[in-house]
């Protein structure tokens, strides 16, 4: 999938890394899924999803409000695990369904 660069800093080698990093976790997904250990859906998304959960879990973990032994009782880590073990326990039970592919859909008529 090629897509334009979203850096700002003019670096091509950050972008192609940044890419093989965003590709790499959506081929992990899509492993993922076909072993049943995540559920169905569009893997672009479900990526997204635990790319965002770990970037804030890490923004809260250097601002002080996610620490194991404090706020949150976890870190980071701890939390993308908890997901990814939920997410794994909803499709291995077949309640993984995926969400609409927007909120848009929902209000269609």
């Amino acid at each position: 999938m090629n897509r334009p660069s979203a850096w700002s800093t003019g670096s091509e080698e950050l972008a192609a890394a940044a890419e093989t990093a965003r590709a790499t976790l959506i081929a992990l997904v899509t492993e993922q899924q076909r072993a049943r250990e995540l559920p169905d859906g569009d893997p672009e998304r479900l990526a997204a999803l635990l790319q965002a959960l770990a970037h804030g879990a890490v923004a809260l973990a250097l601002a002080g409000h996610l620490s194991p032994g404090g706020k949150g009782h976890a870190s980071p880590g701890d939390l993308v695990d908890d997901l990814i073990g939920h997410l794994g326990a909803a499709a291995r039970q077949g309640t993984g369904t995926p969400p609409p592919a927007s909120r848009r859909e929902l209000h269609q008529d």
